[in-house]
């Protein structure tokens, strides 16, 4: 069996590393739909700097904006993926996901936010919203967002 090097550890080390740690699946909410593909693509772009930030700090994300990728990719080969396809996708994701952090809101990302208090999945309005809630217990969050911290 092949073993992946990762720098100076094998990933049998890092998985290692991580037995009986639990790593916090956040979903990261936000508008996707603009009036045109730079409009887009700034979102797109908004939520992939709020991933990384989350990643440095160890969290786990899933950034369904990067399905716009996948989309341009379809229409490079002239193939659609209907939309109904996306927002299942999504809420597929999100029903995995520990917490979620809303960076702005829209209709769909309200929908969003409405399926994650029915799921009881934690919702949280900034960043540091959420770090402030993973660091309250060691558990990783706060048994109940903030007051004020999440569209009921």
């Amino acid at each position: 069996m092949a073993v992946a090097v990762l720098g100076t550890e094998t990933l049998y080390n890092v998985l290692d590393n991580l037995k009986g740690k639990k790593v916090r699946r956040i979903y990261i909410a936000a508008p996707y739909d603009a009036p045109d593909e730079e409009g887009k693509q700034a979102n797109v772009d908004r939520v992939t700097l709020a991933a990384v930030r989350l990643a440095q700090r160890g969290f786990l994300v899933f950034a369904p904006h990067l399905s716009h990728y996948i989309a341009l990719r379809a229409e490079k080969i002239n193939e659609t993926i209907p939309r109904d396809y996306w927002l299942n996708w999504g809420l597929r994701w999100l029903e995995l996901c520990d917490a979620m952090v809303v960076l702005d809101l829209s209709e769909g990302v309200k929908w969003e936010i409405r399926f994650a208090k029915r799921h009881h999945i934690p919702v949280y309005f900034s960043l540091q919203e959420l770090y402030r809630a993973s660091s309250l217990d060691r558990s990783g969050f706060a048994s109940t967002p903030t007051e004020g911290s999440c569209y009921l």
